[in-house]
């Protein structure tokens, strides 16, 4: 039944679509400022990755040109935000319409969706885009539920192009890491070379510089927890899997033996804290929440206020480990399936084996084997890191945000 109604929602898309490109045209009519440049994220439910860093390394200058603003898609989080002594408007507000109908940039790290696409009209979108892939993106996915958007051709091409334009939409820049994957991104994003610009994401400022403006916003309890438990000097290992396609809980899937698990992080006196992806959609494990060392954050927490709190990383396929390269800290690689991975999510960019630079366990008895080596100190891959870390990052700095900003302004 539910795939029933998903299918007629689907089928209503282009109609709730086509009344508002009426809107979209008049949009082009509105002046557009080069100083007031507005920021979003995700699908714009969301204050989180480089949207929200860029944000906050602009609000906190001591410049006050140009004028930034976030726009969100949630009045909670907008609220916040402002609470917190920023400018924020709710997208559909009087002022959240007017701003985004006269901001010459918009700043995002998915789409123009995140902010207004329907009120982009000749405004510039620069894509912050949210990781490094290692995963297939966009235009170059052949799997997965999202590939359906870039495959597609004839009369359905046309109707995705009218049911979600922003797929779609002309980018201005979009931002990199490093010249390394320029290519990739040019194909994925169909954009010219000369557009993909390597400035480095702002999320990784906050990796490698003093950067704490954005610990007034959004502190959640098991933030703060966390920061008490770094401040004790525990060990803290972060367990963040990706987001797959085909669905499946990663506790489940991957036969966690919690007893086992909390055993082991008693006797070398660890928390195992695990984060998954706000689009994973897996149910709330209650029988976590028997054991005293494992620790469960909600989907939408920002990851990067506590990834420096880790002394392991545990994942999968997320490019979360490609940003914890710069913290110079181990990473276990956990491909439980990998097999099923490739043949029904996505295919990779790369070889996994050569460019998952850490101790790899397949199954989860290799997993605690691979974390109590790491615990009790030991480190065999601190050259393979370099390598890639060398790889993935032209500058290895905290100022990727001043690089844009530079860029933009001149």
């Amino acid at each position: 039944m539910d795939s029933l109604w998903q299918k007629i929602g689907d089928g209503l898309k282009p109609i709730f679509s086509l009344w508002l490109y009426p809107v979209y045209f008049l949009s082009f009519l509105a002046p557009r400022n080069k100083n007031l440049w507005i920021c979003g994220s995700g699908d714009g439910n969301r204050f989180a990755d480089n949207s929200k860093y860029f944000f906050l390394h602009l609000a906190n200058r001591s410049e006050k040109l140009p004028q930034v603003i976030w726009i969100s898609k949630s009045k909670a989080i907008s609220q916040e935000i402002s609470q917190g002594g920023y400018q924020a408007y709710y997208y559909l507000s009087l002022p959240g319409i007017f701003f985004t109908l006269r901001a010459k940039y918009f700043f995002t790290d998915t789409s123009s969706d995140a902010i207004n696409f329907w009120l982009s009209g000749r405004a510039k979108i620069i894509n912050l885009w949210h990781g490094i892939p290692l995963k297939k993106i966009a235009h170059d996915t052949k799997k997965g539920k999202g590939s359906k958007y870039y495959q597609a051709r004839g009369l359905e091409k046309l109707a995705y192009r009218l049911m979600v334009p922003w797929l779609f939409e002309k980018i201005e820049y979009l931002t990199v890491t490093s010249d390394h994957f320029r290519n990739i991104f040019a194909s994925a994003f169909q954009i010219s070379k000369d557009k993909i610009i390597a400035t480095g994401y702002p999320r990784n400022d906050v990796l490698l510089g003093q950067i704490n403006y954005h610990d007034n916003l959004f502190q959640h309890e098991q933030l703060v927890n966390l920061k008490n438990l770094r401040a004790q000097n525990k060990k803290i290992i972060y367990y963040l899997p990706t987001f797959r396609d085909s669905g499946g809980d990663p506790f489940k899937d991957a036969d966690f033996d919690f007893t086992k698990l909390n055993s082991l992080l008693e006797s070398q006196d660890a928390y195992f804290v695990a984060k998954f992806h706000i689009l994973a959609g897996a149910e709330k494990n209650t029988e976590v929440e028997k054991y005293n060392r494992i620790i469960c954050l909600p989907p939408e927490l920002d990851a990067y206020t506590v990834l420096t709190l880790a002394d392991i990383l545990v994942t999968d396929y997320s490019s979360v480990y490609f940003d914890y390269l710069l913290t110079d800290k181990p990473t276990v690689f956990f491909p439980y399936d990998l097999d099923s991975y490739m043949s029904k999510d996505r295919e990779l960019y790369f070889d996994y084996n050569k460019f998952t630079p850490g101790y790899r366990a397949d199954d989860f008895a290799s997993l605690l084997a691979g974390l109590e080596n790491h615990l009790r100190g030991e480190d065999p891959y601190k050259a393979e890191r370099k390598k890639i870390r060398d790889i993935c990052f032209t500058n290895q700095d905290s100022k990727s945000s001043e690089r844009l900003v530079k860029i933009i302004t001149e």
